[in-house]
């Protein structure tokens, strides 16, 4: 028997959530060592273990179940992925109103594609190579890995970061993965790119023109003598157009916590201009 329809609803749910994660994390995989040990857990356990009844809840068709699942959350091979759903379904039908464990030439053949699986396994995640990120300083870590890996940001309000436009929410999905490879300068830059995308969009806000390419001083300049303009704000905006002219200059680079600390304010700005309407700036 197929699998029954509250399995096969939960693996179709899955497999949705596979294909948006191939592709939200195109640009950055993340493995987690904890569910590649699982995985081979389990697979120690589908090759070792003398099993009890097949459609048990600690039987082997459990047990593939759960390998599938894991298997699929780290995206490690899609081939074996689907091999231990095909063995899945085939015991559960050839079981599935008995409560008989494994005859011989069934356990046999498990064994034997569960050698064939880590074997594959093993080859797959030995040609990967991970990194571990530097921890941060000022940055939550938790909160930077999903803004590196996700199309979310925790960083800014969700009504916020719905309301920018597409370019700034690139630049700063972009920032913090230059904050997981340790690039400090490239985080710093990608932030400020960030922050003009916004600012400009504020602007035409505030004053009903273009700013085209007009320079950022000439538009904080004109911001200043606006008296419904926050000044928390301008002080964040004239600490940005600092920050900006010094990576004018070739030889400019900065540190993890210079970094860090600009992508903070550039956080509060960016909400601070974002907050004051909810059409500033407007999705593109």
């Amino acid at each position: 028997m197929p699998p029954s329809g509250h399995i096969t609803a939960r693996i179709c749910k899955t497999e949705r959530l596979r294909c948006q994660g191939v592709r939200r994390l195109a640009a950055l995989r993340v493995l987690k060592l904890r569910n590649i040990v699982d995985v081979g857990v389990l697979l120690g356990r589908v090759y070792y273990e003398k099993h009890g009844i097949v459609a048990g809840e600690g039987g082997p068709a459990k047990l593939l179940e759960k390998l599938y699942y894991a298997i699929g959350e780290q995206q490690l091979d899609d081939q074996v992925r689907d091999q231990v759903y095909a063995t899945k379904g085939r015991l559960e039908k050839k079981y599935q109103y008995s409560d008989k464990t494994l005859d011989l030439e069934d356990e046999q053949d498990l064994k034997r594609d569960a050698k064939v699986w880590i074997e594959l396994l093993a080859k797959s995640v030995g040609t990967r190579i991970a990194f571990e990120p530097t921890k941060p300083i000022i940055l939550n870590t938790e909160s930077l890995m999903q803004a590196a890996t996700d199309y979310s940001n925790p960083f800014f309000d969700d009504k916020v970061w719905g309301a920018l436009v597409e370019v700034a929410r690139n630049d700063f999905r972009e920032t913090t993965r230059c904050f997981m490879a340790a690039a400090w300068t490239a985080a710093a830059m990608t932030a400020l790119r960030g922050a003009e995308a916004v600012l400009r969009q504020y602007y035409e806000l505030k004053t009903q023109a273009k700013g085209g390419e007009k320079p950022w001083a000439e538009i904080v300049e004109e911001l200043e003598k606006m008296p419904d303009v926050d000044k928390t704000l301008l002080g964040y905006l004239n600490f940005i157009r600092e920050r900006r002219n010094e990576t004018q200059h070739p030889e400019k680079t900065y540190d993890q916590r210079e970094s860090e600390n600009i992508f903070t304010v550039v956080v509060n700005a960016v909400t601070a201009m974002c907050n004051e309407s909810l059409a500033c700036p407007k999705r593109t």
